[in-house]
């Protein structure tokens, strides 16, 4: 997708819609992780790491904050989508019961590291074993509903995602008077991290989990709140980059190494760190998406006309004449330099076309990210996911 010019996508792509390919029965879907993949279990607990608020969810199909940080949709979402389902619910959402259970659920919180002690600053978040044992109780929950065969079945099938890490260094390992920077050399953190995240991956794998795709860090030094502490105007950070490479570098292999020792599971790398920082170096090649890549795009619209929601004209821009991103290190909304200063809230600056801005937040991607992100995981080469994409893995 990148050097494509600024070439516009006919609207004829909506007669393709009813030939787009999909699974053949309904796969569930499991969400653990951070705030990158949260989608409202921070509403149900005491945490001050929270996103149910406006300007949040300013183009979500409800218009209506829901604990997404983001401006729209998130890549689970978007994933739902391609399989022509609804989006899981966070766990906690009371509505996370019965029927509803079937199609997965999300144990992500925002906060969460692969450490227990990183996010203490927010009070509560679900720590990423506190994911694993609400994951239990929802297979006893689902025991209950479907029977331990069928629930058994659906769980070996079932697509499992994985994203976390970048808060163990944010929100733990850099922070001032940190107790982890002073017991550990950058060296050890990693091997600490990658040793309890291979304990934790196989966890979910002896609960069940076959098709499991985890995602690197992304280019820490380049998010517009680490950009704002610093003095002088820059790109990014490469010492902060560098945090991230190392922790990459070791991830990959141990993923191998788990394929190779587990029988029949697929780990699956997503290489999140270099996809971003192609955007962000490059931003203005990006954003321009052909035929077979506006389908997601097509299928939103349709969901918008049925459920009666205006769309505005900017989405039109962003799905079919959209000429790549303005805004790559400047976040959409927030305040101060870069506008990575504390929180999205109403009283921040926010941009008029979030398509524009690689960053919604101090911290977090738009939705026209999420959906470039998205089309990568699905359909794109072992650069960018490996040993297979999305759509192989859940094809198997």
């Amino acid at each position: 997708m990148e050097n494509l010019g600024s070439y516009c996508i006919i609207l004829a792509a909506l007669t393709l819609v009813s030939s787009v390919t999909r699974i053949d029965a309904a796969v569930a879907m499991f969400v653990f992780g951070d705030s990158l993949v949260d989608t409202g279990n921070n509403d149900y607990i005491t945490s001050i790491a929270r996103a149910n608020f406006l300007p949040n969810g300013i183009d979500y199909p409800t218009r209506i904050p829901t604990g997404r940080f983001c401006n729209g949709l998130i890549i689970s979402d978007l994933i739902s989508e391609y399989m022509g389902t609804e989006p899981i619910l966070p766990i906690l959402d009371p509505n996370a019961k019965g029927q509803n259970l079937l199609r997965g659920a999300n144990f992500a919180s925002a906060g969460a590291g692969i450490l227990d002690d990183t996010g203490v600053i927010f009070i509560e978040r679900l720590t990423i074993p506190q994911q694993i044992q609400l994951f239990q109780k929802y297979q006893n929950d689902v025991a209950n509903l479907i029977g331990p065969a069928a629930t058994t079945t659906l769980i070996s099938q079932a697509l499992f995602s994985i994203t976390i890490g970048g808060n163990d260094y944010i929100n733990n390992y850099l922070l001032p008077l940190s107790v982890r920077a002073q017991q550990y050399t950058p060296a050890q953190y990693n091997q600490l991290l990658i040793a309890t995240f291979r304990n934790q991956l196989t966890q979910i794998y002896n609960l069940g989990a076959r098709k499991l795709t985890v995602s690197n860090i992304g280019p820490l030094g380049c998010i517009p709140s680490q950009l704002s502490m610093k003095a002088i105007r820059t790109e990014c950070i490469p010492e902060l980059n560098e945090y991230a490479s190392n922790f990459n570098a070791a991830l990959k292999p141990m993923l191998q190494e788990l394929n190779r020792e587990l029988p029949g599971a697929m780990f699956v790398y997503g290489n999140g760190y270099d996809m971003i920082f192609g955007i962000i170096n490059n931003p203005g090649n990006y954003g321009i998406l052909f035929l077979p890549e506006a389908l997601p795009y097509v299928r939103t619209i349709l969901i918008y006309w049925q459920v009666g929601l205006k769309i505005r004209s900017e989405l039109y821009n962003h799905l079919f004449c959209h000429s790549g991103f303005e805004a790559s290190t400047t976040a959409c909304c927030g305040q101060g330099s870069y506008n990575g200063v504390l929180v999205c809230t109403v009283l921040s600056n926010i941009c008029p076309d979030r398509s524009k801005y690689v960053f919604w937040d101090p911290f977090h991607p738009t939705e026209a990210v999420n959906r470039l992100l998205t089309d990568r995981l699905l359909n794109g080469p072992p650069s960018d996911i490996s040993p297979i994409n999305i759509k192989e893995l859940l094809a198997l």
